[in-house]
């Protein structure tokens, strides 16, 4: 119910302005739809051919938005109970509470996922994918008994599942052929069939144009980041992947494996799709890297491998520690789902007054001290870079595609800016601070775009910079420095120069 709360209260944003161009006058939820196809129609050409993302005029245009929300949240819930049914632990056991603790903690949720675009490329396809993997590997206690029709009607969910998004197509066909081939299974012939109409969906992805497209044209920006970023963004956002290989290395070392597989038979192919999966997953995280929601599918299955594997090589713990541990999660997760919901509501606000100070914006300056950057406890807060570093072209375009006003969302320390107000910098006379903020004129932040800063919190620091542009009071242009280290949380500007 929470989660159904948390997609309810979640406002558009990102995508979801993207796929709603030329929709925001329409008042007729067909009209609305219609619209929205369309724009799905032009994108399944040069953005994607996924099935999730031509399923999106439904939920942005036609239906209330909790009819989506609800059918996220069981999705959410199916996906927590298939990994325990992976994992072979029983529901209410310890087991079964960590993979709920990993689902909450893990899964790279604060990249806007309680958006309708991102629930339907990243929440949807998992649940999906993992149904199709759950029947694929008890074949013969799930499968193979079913009627005529039913079997059917599974073939049909696992073309849709394989048709939902590459990001989990390729790496579940990935996984099912190293598991046949290291097992030396001789797939049945509803096996075949049923793994076969989960190939067709991922042929219909690649049959669009879209894919070629966004192949060729795709910026790589895991090449462009610094060192000290590809191994925070690397190891970081995968390691339970490289947490559960070192994890199964020492239990090679300490002559473990091979008697867990002994003891438990089931769990070898099990390990062998989730390693090979993980490994596909991973590969493409690195290829075509845009942000950590990349690495979600190789996080899901490595849980599943942490439960299942510590399931049958450890002991069981003590009645009383198991408790201990499962009271713990309880907490800490409808704690994190309690406060994820207070703040889901102060972003549907947030966004609602925005938009509102802009439609009644001249020029599309804003002046909203909003949530700011860094992330919350909640893990889940959809607008951690939402208002701020997003790109705000989709929210500018959607609301005011008319007159074509970009939004500048400012600080209200900035509001009725009078040049005069503002001291100029020790080390940089075209630089200025007013009230701790760093402002230049437009001129002078030409080509311009690293800078070092002094703060009263960190000292001189260099950095990178955005440039916010605004009017001032007297009509003459100026630009906001918003420097990279903002991020991190709130700061006072006491000095700056130009890094030459």
């Amino acid at each position: 119910m929470m989660y159904v709360a948390i997609f309810a209260l979640t406002p558009m944003c990102v995508d979801d302005y993207f796929y709603s161009f030329h929709s925001a006058s329409l008042t007729s939820p067909f009209d609305k739809a219609a619209a929205i196809w369309q724009n799905c129609w032009d994108r399944w050409h040069y953005d994607t051919g996924r099935l999730c993302n031509l399923m999106s005029p439904v939920f942005l245009g036609l239906l209330p938005k909790i009819v989506f929300s609800i059918i996220s949240g069981f999705f959410i819930w199916m996906s927590v109970r298939l990994m325990c049914r992976l994992a072979e632990v029983r529901r209410g056991s310890t087991g079964s509470w960590v993979i709920v603790f990993l689902v909450n903690f893990a899964l790279p949720w604060f990249e806007h996922m309680f958006t309708v675009i991102f629930a339907l490329n990243y929440v949807w396809p998992s649940a999906l994918s993992l149904l199709f993997v759950y029947w694929m590997l008890n074949f013969n206690a799930v499968v193979e008994k079913q009627s005529t029709s039913r079997f059917v009607i599974m073939c049909g969910i696992a073309l849709l599942a394989g048709w939902m998004h590459e990001g989990f197509s390729v790496p579940v066909i990935a996984g099912l052929t190293a598991t046949w081939a290291l097992t030396r299974h001789r797939p049945a012939k509803r096996e075949f069939v049923l793994f076969l109409c989960f190939v067709v969906g991922f042929l219909l992805i690649v049959a669009s144009p879209a894919l070629w497209y966004r192949t060729e044209n795709m910026v790589p920006y895991f090449r462009f980041l610094s060192l000290g970023r590809k191994i925070f963004y690397g190891i970081g956002c995968n390691s339970l992947f490289f947490g559960l290989c070192l994890f199964l290395i020492y239990l090679v070392f300490r002559r473990r494996m091979k008697k867990l597989f002994v003891d438990a038979p089931n769990i070898r192919p099990l390990i062998i799709f989730i390693l090979a999966s993980s490994i596909a997953a991973t590969a493409l995280f690195f290829k075509f890297y845009t942000g950590p929601r990349m690495a979600w599918y190789a996080t899901q299955l490595c849980s599943i491998g942490f439960v299942a594997v510590g399931n049958k090589v450890f002991r069981p713990v003590k009645r009383s520690v198991g408790h201990i541990l499962k009271s713990a999660i309880v907490f800490l997760v409808f704690f994190n789902l309690i406060f994820a919901v207070v703040e889901q509501n102060k972003l549907y606000n947030e966004s609602e007054e925005i938009v509102r100070l802009f439609l009644d914006s001249p020029n599309g300056d804003v002046f909203y001290d909003n949530i700011p950057r860094y992330i919350s406890p909640s893990l889940y807060k959809t607008s951690i870079r939402y208002f701020n570093m997003e790109r705000l072209d989709f929210f500018s375009h959607y609301w005011r595609e008319n007159d074509d006003v970009m939004l500048t969302l400012l600080p209200t320390r900035l509001k009725n800016f009078e040049p005069a107000s503002a001291t100029s910098c020790r080390s940089d006379s075209t630089l200025f601070i007013k009230d701790g903020l760093l402002v230049a004129r437009e001129s002078a932040v030409a080509g311009k775009d690293r800078i070092w800063i002094e703060t009263t919190e960190t000292g001189w620091t260099e950095t990178t910079i955005h440039r916010k542009f605004f009017s001032a009071a007297d009509n003459s242009r100026w630009a906001l420095i918003d420097p990279y280290i903002s991020s991190l949380g709130g700061f006072h500007v006491t000095d700056a120069r130009w890094k030459e």
